[in-house]
């Protein structure tokens, strides 16, 4: 999603003021953004987005870590826990 909004290939570097600003407008989209005015801001939720992984890249980060890494079956590979990461 914020690769989209940037215009950006998803892995690629990008300018980390338009990374901020984006964020924020995805965020404000979504009611994350506190603004004092809106009582629909006042949220605690989850801006995280859980990756899915192919299976290769789920075995070498269970390997690089050494330890137990959250996950989920999904249908196109692994699904990661973001807030983990």
């Amino acid at each position: 999603e914020l690769a989209t909004a940037l215009g950006a290939e998803p892995g690629r570097r990008a300018d980390p003021a338009q990374v901020r600003a984006a964020v924020l407008s995805l965020r404000a989209r979504k009611g994350m953004v506190l603004d004092e005015a809106d009582h629909d801001t006042w949220s605690v939720g989850s801006f995280f987005t859980n990756p899915v992984v192919t299976r290769a890249e789920f075995d070498r980060l269970a390997a690089s870590v050494g330890g137990a890494v959250p996950n989920y079956p999904a249908p196109d590979g692994v699904k990661l826990a973001a807030g983990w990461l």
